[in-house]
């Protein structure tokens, strides 16, 4: 069957020009009988009209309609074969990348050219047939005009390699379930392919061991433009495969297969950075257990030099797995090899932006070291902004932490944790859920006891009413970094639990006798503790399963700011949004210290505003032999502090009575 001109369904035409399939229809109906009539279909099928894609772009370059200003140049991307079915619609694309290849190759307009010359100059450019001959030969006398569309879109986009990225880009865009396509964004392939070059020292040999895979080591080359980076793939035969060599070869990158023993293992060259994205493109309905093999293949040629990223979903690389996942990535973790995991941000994957990436980074395990010695480097990226400040801070932690244990030891971590491998192994939550250290260098004791000296002598001095607190400083030592974890790990191992707060009628809520009320008017200090309160009768019977605090809840929101507070003495009464996190009432033995309400409190009211995760806070521990006289302190100025907050409060109220009485002119003024 010969192959006709490229057509477009009237839904691709909405595609194309990023709209509504009905506003198409509306363009039809209201342009018949003007100057500018829309194009009448070429043929009707089954499934659809179909509409000439030269008329259509034609028409939508002459009335200006869509949203889409790169239309008309855009429209081949869009469109398929008449009567093809499908399949030739793949055979197009395929031909039209591999003809804006030739003309990089080439660097020669091809419009004008016949069929058998474009195929004689496809058979000179890629005599082995390695990535272009066989698509420009496959579609036979519609080249032509393809090669027309190529000049056309590679003139409009200023570039054949920038016309080869937008079409490519629209083809994953019309990706279906049925014609599945995985890519990442141009964001998150810079991103890590900054994060790869980093952690690899600047290696000039890049492997890309999934078929079909190309974004990172585009986004490499991008990178550092200077360096010569060679890349090697997987020689397959696969569209997917063949596109991406089109790809590396329109980029300008040298391009060498990788190697594959007998068994079917590739064989990276020494000191190779090797970085990929699962699923592949070749393959992207690959499973959880599927990538997970494809990962562990990488890990088997992990030689002294090697560094591998590999970015896959956070289900697989750092959420709870079970069954056979679970062992294959415990078998992975227990090899040593994972030195640091890495929990992305959504919306980096193109086909899926709801999607949660995670990021694994591979080198051999450090030498002497057995698997008590050995730890993982871990960081919750999640909700980060990921700008330039968080991706150097972020680049120096990974850098630190894939030296040895030791020379990691000495680094002040900003967003990352080093995790030992046992506990790690044992850990039944998300694996970048396991806390992170404070960012804040530590404080020498001898500056922490002259800074409390001058604070509680300040207080004494400024207040009218004398504050009776005192902390006695022992012994001041250098400092050390905190112990931390995460409120997410905390919870997972049963440490700390949520308590939702209740919803209240406003109209129950008075200022007399009654349980105290703790809100957000009590977080962010608009009330005064004490200040609003609720009839114990009435919360019972409107709230049958509610329950009271307990002493030491914390008493959390973080609408309309981040804000703890310490219930020390308990049975109140919390309002939501506000809710309670509860210590268990017996803390395990732990040798990085206690867990005191008070610290949390105060860790918690360090978040900045955009931290809404609340699993990702870490919490910072206190030394065994320091918890009861700091929870005996802090006690003490939380009292202090709340009969402050009254006094404020009365104040705040006498002020108020008596500027209303006198501009009311309800009371004046005895003069002094």
């Amino acid at each position: 069957m010969p192959l006709e001109r490229p057509t477009l369904s009237l839904s691709r035409i909405a595609a194309l020009a990023e709209v509504q399939r009905p506003v198409v229809s509306v363009w039809r109906t209201r342009s018949a009988g003007t100057s500018t009539p829309f194009p009448s279909p070429v043929r009707a099928e089954g499934q659809g009209e179909r509409f000439d894609a030269r008329e259509v772009s034609e028409w939508l370059r002459a009335t200006g309609k869509g949203n889409n200003p790169t239309a008309p140049e855009d429209a081949v991307a869009f469109a398929e074969l008449a009567g093809s079915g499908g399949v030739e619609d793949q055979q197009m694309f395929a031909a039209l990348t591999a003809l804006l290849c030739l003309k990089v190759a080439t660097g020669e307009q091809i419009g004008d050219l016949g069929t058998e010359e474009l195929v004689d100059l496809a058979d000179d450019a890629d005599p082995d047939d390695s990535c272009l001959y066989r698509e420009i030969a496959a579609v036979g006398d519609l080249a032509p005009v393809l090669a027309a569309w190529a000049d056309q879109a590679a003139s409009a986009a200023y570039s054949p390699v920038a016309a080869m990225e937008r079409f490519i880009g629209r083809r994953i865009d019309l990706a279906t379930p049925r014609d599945p396509a995985v890519a990442l964004t141009d964001h998150a392939a810079e991103i890590l392919s900054r994060i790869a070059l980093s952690v690899s020292g600047g290696a000039a040999t890049i492997v890309d061991p999934a078929p079909g895979g190309s974004d990172l080591l585009v986004a490499c080359n991008a990178a550092a433009p200077d360096a010569g980076i060679t890349a090697r793939t997987v020689h397959r035969q696969d569209p997917a495969s063949r596109l991406a060599r089109r790809r590396l070869r329109a980029h300008d990158i040298h391009c060498q297969p990788l190697r594959i023993d007998e068994g079917g293992a590739f064989l990276p060259p020494a000191d190779a950075l090797i970085v990929t994205h699962l699923p592949a493109p070749s393959t992207p309905t690959m499973d959880r257990d599927a990538m997970l093999r494809a990962i562990d293949e990488i890990a088997l040629q992990l030689t002294e030099g090697h560094v591998a990223l590999v970015a896959a979903p956070a289900s697989v690389l750092a959420k709870q797995l079970s069954g056979a996942s679970d062992d294959i990535r415990s078998g992975l973790l227990r090899s040593g090899c994972v030195r640091a995991i890495v929990a992305l941000p959504k919306g980096w994957v193109r086909t899926t932006p709801q999607e949660s990436l995670a990021l694994w980074i591979l080198a051999p395990a450090p030498r002497g070291t057995t698997p008590d010695q050995r730890y993982v480097l871990t960081a919750d990226m999640a909700n980060a902004r990921l700008d330039q400040t968080d991706l150097e801070n972020l680049l120096t932690d990974l850098e630190a932490g894939l030296r040895t244990p030791a020379l990691a030891h000495t680094h002040a971590f900003r967003f990352s944790r080093l995790v030992p491998l046992p506990s790690l192994l044992t850990y039944r939550g998300d694996l970048t859920d396991t806390g992170a250290p404070t960012p804040r260098d530590p404080i020498a004791g001898a500056e922490l006891a002259q800074r409390i000296n001058t604070l509680t002598r300040t207080i004494a001095e400024q207040s009218s009413q004398p504050v009776a607190i005192d902390i006695p400083v022992g012994r001041a030592t250098t400092g050390q970094r905190p112990h931390t974890a995460t409120i997410g790990w905390l919870i997972t191992e049963k440490i700390l639990r949520t308590v939702p707060g209740t919803r209240l009628d406003p109209a129950h809520i008075g200022s007399g006798a009654g349980v105290r009320v703790i809100g957000c008017d009590e977080l962010i200090g608009r009330h005064p503790l004490g200040e609003r309160t609720i009839d114990a009768a009435r919360f019972a019977l409107e709230h049958p399963y509610a329950r009271y605090t307990e002493p030491g809840d914390i008493v959390y929101a973080t609408s309309p700011r981040i804000t703890a507070i310490v219930d020390y003495d308990g049975t109140s009464v919390v309002e939501a949004p506000a809710r309670v996190l509860r210590l268990a009432s017996k803390q395990p033995a732990d040798q990085r210290g206690v867990l005191l309400p008070g610290v949390i409190a105060a860790d918690i009211n360090t978040q900045p505003d955009h931290a809404k995760n609340v699993r990702g806070w870490p919490i910072r521990y206190t030394p065994t032999d320091q918890a009861d006289e700091l929870a005996r302190h802090l006690r003490r100025i939380d009292t202090e502090q709340h009969s402050l907050r009254q006094q404020i409060s009365l104040l705040a109220q006498l002020a108020r009575t008596t500027y209303d009485g006198v501009t009311r002119r309800s009371i004046e003024l005895a003069t002094e």
